[in-house]
């Protein structure tokens, strides 16, 4: 209500807290029932002025005594509310100091944050003595990982206002102050995450410059150092936001507003929880229909959005737990929405966003917690994202699976059925577990059913019988739902749902993912004869070593061409501690997930090293060692053109722009083919394709003609990887690949003008590439590097992969002006080079001698060669170990050097 003549009056706050700041509430008169919020010339700032007000429907509203209201207009002063001893004080914040004096002994030994806060905005300088307070107050109450996850989102708070104060007017002011992140990479050290083109807009302004020093001096008093802004300060890809420009072009836009009703509502509560709700949001997946009515809330602001409607009403709402992120954006009020909104009839469903290392303790009988409501009809089993028993698309990420699941339960929870099954269980019982999934269509490639249908239900946390009678006593309900007949959703397949008794029954999961591994099979007689003997008492020497030792089972494995072996089986992932106690006591043990190795395990031909999926801690990441290596351009930033196309293209051109054009076109080199096929496909920037060089015109005539070809113009999704493939390499030094995810790597040699695509990486560097990056002791790194149960298809990492990799002399890096850096050897490696040499010459008659769909398998003939053997001896011995160290020692040592990474 901008220019509204009407004068207004503070008469009342938004009862959302015991103490501290509160929200204003204002109306045309003390009784007043419509009520106002006030937004202030710049978000967040209590130095700021009232710039307009805003109707606002709420329901726990508290009003002033009468008498105490105070006429305020657009243009005055920003008041605030403080609460403390069931008073309401309004004021400026130097006026609301003045009135707490007789109290702040009170609230500085109670409430130090808040008066923290206060003083803060006041201007005090009694922050000095206030925010060491505050700091040990949260340090001694909540330990010091809250503490200094406390202590960034002050910081962080404190800089998106100054951004917006520095910024006012400018039309990206809101959005380069909710792109500011602090981190806190070294213990102490906070650092600014800001996209650089945002930095440098900042840096310009003098005003900024003097909020950043006061603002650094109070994280010093803090306990921690905030580093100063930089021109590059964010990694993030830099892409100028629309109307970044110096002439303000009126008010930021406003959030888009929740509608009154809607189908679901997604509360996320964590940054993986975030990212989950990101795939729902954007509309991702074929569980829901185009056009489904669900609303997101996966930020403080839309948070607070959606606290302002009180009418809202949503039919499921799903709470997305993300209990890795041990310092959460706690979401106020979160425990009385909830609990409205169930009065209101929404069905409320928990959703874990599933720790990467182990199982959710959220489906533990009685587990509890200050993030879990207190109210909910049923905890949902995300497990089955990561179960052998998936019934989705096989070919999508962790956290996508995940999306899915809570998609198709928004499905199965608007059924009649299961809504009155969920809903009308007595009191008192322990919230049920609810487990969804999709029967198979006929001729289903993406899934594989193994037994009977409940099978697909199955999971870590959730397992009932296969028996097809249903009898299981953990089974409360079980449906199928046909989804045309839930509110107009058009899904092809059945859903199966089931609510199911909590209770840990993995041991009977475990035993039915090993079946089909072990069990005899045509066409693979190494497993035949294999006996698995499951042991029903614990007599693991490995338990006391394991987290969650409740998700474990131990099985002997018999086969006649082999000694029997012990066998533990966990939910979790296995840490470096917890296999050499396995080792010592003549055991082995692997994750659920881990069907690389258990197929290993039964293979008698094939020795058997550490598990794939083996946590080694926290992996420290060195800024130069990530530079290193990139990984090839994402195909949605080129485009991709048959050889045939290409020359059709090239031969209509012009002679004087043919050359030109020749140029632009790169060789594309991927993972899955070798280089030197002659009709291998050709790319081309973007850049190219859509401007207004000679011949582009021509070439999108021809292009368009191809319908999976798409020439809008879109941001680049990796542009720093596109800039570092697209460039040669330096002057002396060659471009070597290295493909994603393989173990026992290969590494190709590349051409200059050959472009990889996302599933290689590429290093710069001399034979020092290929000498060390073949090597044993870089291949147990790597393999132990890769995600845990997170994905369909194992992925190296340029940060811990690449960037947490420990080099050592003689091998060096050479960093470029270009912020490229490169892998080369010491001087005087002439038997290095030799043997290398005697390598790459091995693999280049094996490359000619193999079907070109075997060129992998060609590069893999190194694992046999005296000359890498040679190669791998040298090579321990720089890093201090001996000749016969078995791969868990290579990983131990490996793992202490990277601790000591600068």
């Amino acid at each position: 209500m901008n220019n509204d003549p009407l004068s207004l009056r503070l008469v009342g706050h938004y009862g959302c807290t015991g103490h501290g700041f509160a929200m204003p509430l204002f109306g045309q008169s003390e009784g007043a029932n419509t009520l106002y919020i006030a937004r202030s010339s710049v978000a967040g700032d209590h130095q700021g002025r009232i710039a307009e007000f805003e109707p606002v429907d709420l329901d726990e509203q508290r009003r002033l005594p009468h008498g105490e209201s105070i006429a305020l207009d657009v243009g005055d002063a920003w008041h605030d509310v403080f609460l403390w001893n069931d008073v309401a004080y309004v004021g400026t914040p130097e006026q609301l100091w003045d009135d707490l004096v007789p109290v702040q002994g009170d609230l500085e030994s109670r409430a130090p944050l808040s008066l923290l806060e206060l003083a803060v905005h006041a201007g005090r300088d009694e922050v000095v003595r206030l925010a060491p307070v505050a700091f040990d107050f949260v340090q001694e109450k909540f330990g010091g990982v809250r503490a200094r996850g406390w202590r960034r989102q002050f910081v962080r708070q404190l800089l998106e206002t100054a951004i917006r104060r520095v910024l006012v007017g400018r039309e990206h002011a809101l959005t380069a102050s909710q792109a500011v992140a602090v981190v806190e990479r070294t213990p102490g050290v906070l650092s600014i995450d800001l996209p650089g083109i945002f930095a440098r807009a900042l840096l310009e302004k003098e005003p900024f410059q003097q909020a950043f020093d006061g603002i650094a001096k109070l994280a010093t008093l803090l306990g921690a150092e905030l580093t100063p802004l930089s021109s590059d300060a964010s990694a993030v890809v830099e892409q100028k936001p629309e109307g970044l420009t110096d002439d303000p072009p009126g008010p930021p836009p406003k959030p888009a507003t929740p509608p009154a009703q809607t189908e679901a509502l997604i509360i996320a509560d964590g940054r993986r929880a975030r990212e989950i709700a990101s795939h729902l949001r954007r509309g991702e997946g074929d569980m829901l229909p185009s056009g489904s009515h669900i609303h997101v809330a996966a930020s403080a602001r839309e948070w607070r959005d959606l606290l302002s409607r009180t009418g809202f009403i949503a039919d499921v709402i799903v709470i997305v737990l993300d209990e890795d992120d041990q310092e959460p954006e706690m979401l106020p009020d979160l425990d009385a929405f909830v609990r409205r909104q169930a009065a209101e009839g929404a069905l409320i469903v928990v959703a874990p966003a599933l720790p990467a290392n182990h199982p959710s303790r959220l489906f533990d009988i009685g587990a509890k917690g200050s993030r879990l409501p207190s109210e909910s009809h049923a905890i949902l089993d995300s497990a089955i994202a990561r179960s052998p028993f998936w019934w989705g698309k096989s070919k999508r990420s962790f956290d996508r699976r995940i999306a899915d699941v809570i998609a198709l339960a928004i499905v199965a929870c608007r059924s009649p059925v299961v809504r009155r099954e969920l809903m009308d269980r007595p009191g008192g019982e322990p919230t049920p577990v609810l487990a969804v999934g999709l029967m198979p269509k006929a001729g289903d490639s993406e899934t594989l059913l193994d037994g009977p249908g409940n099978l697909r239900l199955g999971s870590e946390v959730s397992w009932v019988s296969g028996d097809p009678k249903r009898s299981d006593p953990a089974i409360l309900f079980s449906a199928r739902i046909n989804p045309r007949d839930v509110h107009s959703y058009e899904i092809e397949s059945q859903v199966l749902v089931e609510g199911r008794r909590r209770g840990n029954r993995f041991p009977e999961f475990a035993a039915r993912v090993l079946a089909p591994i072990f069990s005899s099979r045509r066409g693979a007689p190494a497993r035949a004869g294999f006996r698995l003997e499951q042991s029903q008492v614990d007599n693991s020497p490995v338990s006391s070593a394991l987290s969650m030792p409740d998700y474990s089972t131990t099985f002997t494995v018999a086969n006649a061409a082999s000694t029997p072996f012990n066998l533990v089986v966990t939910g979790e992932t296995p840490t470096l501690d917890v296999i050499e106690t396995a080792s010592r006591a003549g055991w082995r043990v692997a994750r659920y997930t881990d069907t690389a190795t258990l197929r290993r395990l039964a293979d008698v031909e094939r020795p058997v090293t550490f598990p794939d999926e083996v946590d080694i801690g926290p992996v420290r990441s060195h800024a130069i060692h990530r530079r290193l290596a990139a990984r090839g351009v994402d195909q949605r930033d080129v485009i991709r053109i048959s050889y045939d196309l290409s020359s059709e293209w090239l031969d209509g051109l012009p002679q004087a722009d043919r050359q030109s054009a020749r140029t632009n076109l790169r060789p594309m080199r991927s993972a899955t083919r070798p280089y030197g096929e002659p009709n291998s496909d050709l790319l081309l920037t973007r850049d190219f394709v859509l401007g207004d060089q000679a011949g582009a015109s021509r070439l999108r005539d021809l292009l368009e003609l191809d319908s999976r070809t798409k020439l809008a113009a879109r941001p680049l999704k990796r542009s720093a990887d596109l800039v570092r493939c697209w460039t040669a390499p330096p002057r002396g030094f060659q471009r070597y690949a290295i493909v994603d995810g393989a173990v026992p790597v290969v590494v190709v040699e590349m051409r200059d003008d050959e472009v990889p695509v996302q599933d290689l990486f590429v290093i710069d560097g001399d034979l020092a590439v290929p000498t060390l990056f073949r090597s044993r002791v870089f291949a147990v790194w790597a393999r132990a590097t890769l995600p845990p149960a997170s994905s369909w298809m194992a992925r190296f990492s340029v940060v811990n992969t690449f960037g947490g990799f420990p080099i050592v002399p003689p091998f060096r890096i050479i960093q470029e002006e270009s912020a490229v850096a490169l892998v080369a050897q010491g001087a005087a490696q002439s038997r290095l080079e030799e043997l290398t040499r005697e390598v790459n010459h091995h693999i280049e008659r094996a490359v000619a001698s193999h079907p070109p769909s075997g060129w992998k398998a060609a590069h893999r003939v190194t694992d046999t060669l005296p000359a890498m053997a040679q190669l791998n001896q040298v090579i321990l011995d720089f890093y201090g170990l001996p000749g016969d160290a078995d791969d868990v020692v290579i990983l131990r040592r490996l793992q202490q050097m990277n601790a000591e990474l600068d």
